[in-house]
């Protein structure tokens, strides 16, 4: 029973996984009208961003989900660096699509976006 429970989930543990990018930046982008964070996660029930813009707070900015299962969400921030994660189905994770992060005083690492 527990590997079948574990085969289930394990579309949702692939969210940290790094994919072949090519040269084409894929981490936060600035568009009209703010900074479009995305995270693909098909299997989440639920995705938020937080960071040093939102005073970390686990609340974070819920993402919409599109019907491909990418998770987007376009916030205003000022010009800065600012560290940031994803929390996916309650687990904070690194943006697999950013290559720019930091480690934070809990060993983990935190995606950074310069703007």
């Amino acid at each position: 029973a527990l590997a079948d429970e574990l085969l289930q989930q394990e579309a949702f543990f692939r969210v940290g996984e790094r994919r072949e990018v090519g040269n084409v930046f894929q981490g936060p982008q600035r568009i009209a009208g703010g900074v479009r964070f995305a995270i693909e996660a098909p299997h989440a029930e639920e995705v938020r961003v937080t960071g040093q813009f939102t005073g970390w707070s686990y609340d974070g900015l819920p993402l919409d989900r599109d019907d491909d299962g990418v998770w987007s969400c376009t916030i205003e921030v000022p010009s800065g660096a600012y560290e940031y994660r994803f929390i996916v189905d309650g687990v904070w994770v690194k943006d697999p699509n950013n290559l720019e992060s930091v480690v934070n005083e809990f060993g983990q690492e935190n995606s950074v976006v310069v703007l």
